[in-house]
């Protein structure tokens, strides 16, 4: 329930439960582990994820034995309080920690509570199994987190400072969604410009890394989400304009479009 990087979080969420040996039904009525991937950017998605989580909670009366999860922005903010507020809840983690999925699983599947909420992000494993869903287009997230802090938002506080993915595991999982058979991918971050900084190499930058991609073979486009304007350089704009498989378009982070020609 939120934006884009959420949508990408929840697909390895999927691709995880998948290896744990679960399958996913259409029907929150069949399912045995529900799952609330949550959004706190605005509260309309917050209240929506709560209300979610009461419908689970009545049926967990008549059927105890399902379990009931809550992650991502809503969870890091309301940690404190939500097994509180939702005694029927069985798993609270956060957005630093998606990759110890398959361990909380294991612990709630054996009768415990787990709230896990950490500030140090833990590191992504070389192999990461995706459920992607069933459109023309992958979600790629390249960078996460964000270092402004402007005064209306609250990502900084949910998904911490700026951390960038290493170029070759984005451009893997590109090569494996165009060979799945996407026609896009979209490369994912609160602020993509900025793609790079922390890892320290002046060579690893959004602009280099669409050139780098644009090289793959097959017929798909590119396009990044979100741009923030003070972050966009002389050599992305040239790296747009040069590249025939990237979108020439700018989204910036009030959801405006910037024509490039």
């Amino acid at each position: 329930m939120g934006c884009q990087m959420n949508k990408s979080d929840t697909e390895r969420l999927e691709g995880m439960f998948i290896e744990l040996g679960y399958q996913k039904t259409e029907s929150h009525k069949d399912a045995d582990f529900l799952i609330v991937s949550t959004c706190a950017i605005r509260q309309t998605s917050v209240d929506k994820a709560y209300s979610q989580l009461g419908v689970w909670g009545k049926r967990k009366k008549n059927q105890p034995n399902i379990k009931i999860g809550i992650c991502g922005c809503a969870a890091e903010i309301d940690k404190d309080t939500l097994f509180k507020k939702m005694p029927y809840l069985d798993l609270i983690f956060g957005t630093h920690n998606i990759f110890k999925f398959p361990e909380f699983v294991k612990r709630v599947e054996h009768g415990e509570k787990v709230c896990e909420i950490t500030t140090i992000p833990y590191p992504e494993p070389e192999e990461l199994k995706l459920n992607r869903q069933n459109t023309v287009g992958a979600w790629i997230p390249i960078i996460e987190g964000c270092n402004n802090f402007c005064t209306y938002c609250v990502v900084p506080f949910t998904r911490g400072r700026e951390r960038s993915r290493l170029p070759e595991l984005i451009i893997r999982e590109a090569k494996q969604a165009i060979q799945s058979g996407k026609k896009e991918i979209t490369l994912l971050g609160q602020n993509v410009d900025s793609y790079g900084k922390d890892l320290h190499n002046p060579e690893i930058t959004l602009a280099n890394l669409l050139r780098k991609l644009n090289q793959i073979d097959g017929k798909f486009r590119i396009r990044f989400v979100t741009s923030y304007p003070t972050d966009i350089t002389d050599d992305l704009i040239e790296a747009v304009a040069e590249c025939d498989k990237v979108c020439e378009f700018f989204i910036s982070l009030c959801n405006q479009v910037i024509l490039v020609f």
